[in-house]
């Protein structure tokens, strides 16, 4: 016969497998949050629906996907509110938490809120490790769903310095943040982070909780560093107004950030306000249009938020035209 023969040594190419673990970091709505892994022509691999989740914590799956494909990770909200507060997810090549093999993340305080849903591409592999990943959080290991083989925290992603060279001590300087309230002040919260999107301090939603009123918090920061003040709200912006001074006291001299509802507009969940901690940071013709009424002051400032408004010199009238 001339009819070709199909060979019988030669099967289909066997595919290699890994293993992808899932890190999530639930917020006070666990039951909204569900995920689905898809391949490149949309096909759902693995997923987990709406109300599967309870109880804030952090919570580890494991994949098994086709080594080297590529793969999107859907993050889901069922309000469509997105992940609130401090909620993230991490996808580590293996079965542990390893810094090393970072294949993908998303953290609220780097890429911001989302509605329904939140796309994260990744390459089953090693080609597919992310380099330079300085998440600003941290997942809590919960014992009851740790795999004996993870550590017992999650290590810092930060550079270790060298014993024999210690880092050059920092020069330090306080950073007065005013927040006038609106009627929601639960809702409100905020966050300094640095350069890099490491937190610095924060201030969680439900600590404050008289409205209208005028709060004072101080922080220290190293000097001349660029650093980031997001205004959160849990509801829908704020109605209000933020200053950003440096040193200890309110000096309309030396504003160095502010946000005001009549001069830069509404906002939906988060605010960023960029500032430097330091002289050169310090604004000029800083007019806002709001004034706080100030009901928790402490003793080192006025009674008063003291007009921005500048004044005419006496001394140099405008000549006579």
């Amino acid at each position: 016969s001339l009819e070709p023969t199909s060979p019988t040594d030669s099967p289909a190419p066997k595919m290699d497998y890994v293993k992808v673990l899932i890190a999530i970091k639930l917020d006070a709505f666990p039951s909204e949050t569900g995920w689905m892994i898809t391949d490149s022509e949309g096909n759902v691999i693995q997923s987990v629906s709406f109300y599967t989740y309870a109880g804030e914590g952090t919570i580890y799956e494991e994949v098994t996907l086709v080594a080297d494909l590529n793969y999107k990770f859907t993050l889901l909200d069922s309000y469509g509110d997105g992940m609130s507060f401090s909620g993230h997810v991490f996808l580590f090549l293996g079965d542990k938490v390893d810094n090393t093999k970072i294949l993908g993340y998303y953290e609220r305080y780097n890429h911001g809120s989302f509605s329904y849903s939140y796309d994260i591409f990744f390459q089953a592999g090693n080609a597919g490790i992310l380099t330079n990943v300085f998440p600003t959080s941290a997942p809590i290991i919960a014992a009851s769903n740790t795999p004996s083989q993870m550590a017992s925290n999650f290590p810092s992603l930060e550079p270790t310095s060298p014993t024999a060279s210690p880092a050059p001590t920092k020069d330090k300087i306080n950073i007065l943040i005013e927040i006038t309230l609106d009627y929601y002040p639960y809702a409100t919260w905020w966050t300094i982070a640095d350069s890099k999107g490491n937190i610095i301090q924060q201030v969680d939603a439900g600590v404050y909780l008289t409205p209208y009123a005028t709060v004072y918090e101080e922080v220290t920061l190293d000097t001349n560093f660029n650093y980031t003040f997001t205004l959160h709200d849990s509801y829908l912006g704020m109605d209000g107004h933020v200053v950003l001074y440096l040193g200890d006291e309110v000096d309309v001299s030396k504003i160095i950030g502010y946000w005001d509802r009549y001069v830069h507009g509404p906002y939906s969940y988060s605010l960023n306000i960029l500032f430097q901690a330091g002289e050169e940071g310090i604004l000029t013709n800083v007019f806002p249009t709001s004034v706080p009424t100030t009901t928790v002051v402490p003793s080192f400032l006025p009674s008063s938020f003291p007009s921005l408004e500048p004044t005419s010199p006496t001394a140099s009238p405008a000549p006579t035209r």
